[in-house]
């Protein structure tokens, strides 16, 4: 059973518990940047969607003002996610890594988190008329590497055990989230829920999902991060004041 490898001293973790990525100071700060910049990540996205007024004005400016704010706000809650991702996955050698700096979890989360750059700096550099020549099978290699490091991220999470308690199936579920709502927003596409087909109510539900999966696992996932840190010192200090010694009473 693997543990995260620290050289700081482990504030709370006794004979009866394991240390964890928010055992050390250092790794609940971790959590803490980490979760707010998802946090962060789940606000922009709410800024994307029409559930807010500034989407509706920036919809009513039109043009070019209507296309910048949808490029700066979805560049900046995909930068947010990613370094999120990277701060969870690297942590510190006092803590915070999710994947306890095991270097398959820490390669596939970083994978998955910068894939998206990746992808755009391939298409930057290389001709147009050269990837029109690809085939479909490195398009499908293309699409299937992140799908496959994140995989492999949740699964180690789970398996180094590095986050709390239940706490740690969290990653997996929101990954599940995404990745469903990715597919269920293609099948929504092709069968036509945005172009007033007869049959396009039997795809709301999946635009929904889709809709909403791009900020409810980010905030979901700061959320949790936050929280768990906060239980953590909050332990801590219970813990801390459990074992200082009492204060001796003067003589008479």
């Amino acid at each position: 059973m693997s543990q995260p490898i620290t050289d700081e001293p482990i504030d709370a973790p006794t004979s009866r518990t394991r240390a964890t990525a928010v055992s050390s100071r250092s790794g609940r700060v971790v959590f803490f940047v980490g979760g707010g910049l998802f946090i962060l990540a789940g606000i922009v996205a709410i800024l994307q969607t029409p559930l807010t007024p500034v989407f509706e004005w920036a919809y009513q400016w039109g043009g070019d003002a209507y296309s910048v704010y949808g490029q700066v706000m979805q560049q900046s809650g995909r930068a947010l996610s990613a370094i999120a991702m990277i701060v969870f996955a690297v942590g510190t050698r006092g803590g915070g890594s999710v994947v306890a700096r095991k270097p398959l979890g820490m390669v596939a989360l970083v994978v998955f988190a910068v894939w998206p750059y990746v992808v755009e700096l391939i298409w930057t550099l290389v001709p147009y008329e050269s990837m029109a020549g690809l085939s479909w099978w490195a398009f499908a290699a293309l699409s299937l590497v992140p799908v496959a490091a994140g995989l492999i991220a949740v699964v180690e999470i789970v398996r180094v055990r590095a986050v709390p308690g239940p706490w740690q199936w969290l990653p997996a579920l929101a990954y599940l989230v995404v990745i469903g709502s990715v597919v269920f927003g293609s099948i929504a596409q092709e069968l036509g829920w945005n172009n007033g087909e007869a049959y396009a109510p039997v795809v709301v539900v999946p635009y929904a999902i889709s809709l909403f999966a791009a900020f409810i696992a980010p905030l979901v996932l700061g959320i949790a991060a936050v929280a768990l840190a906060l239980f953590a010192q909050r332990r801590q200090a219970t813990v801390s004041a459990a074992e200082s010694p009492a204060p001796i009473p003067p003589a008479p």
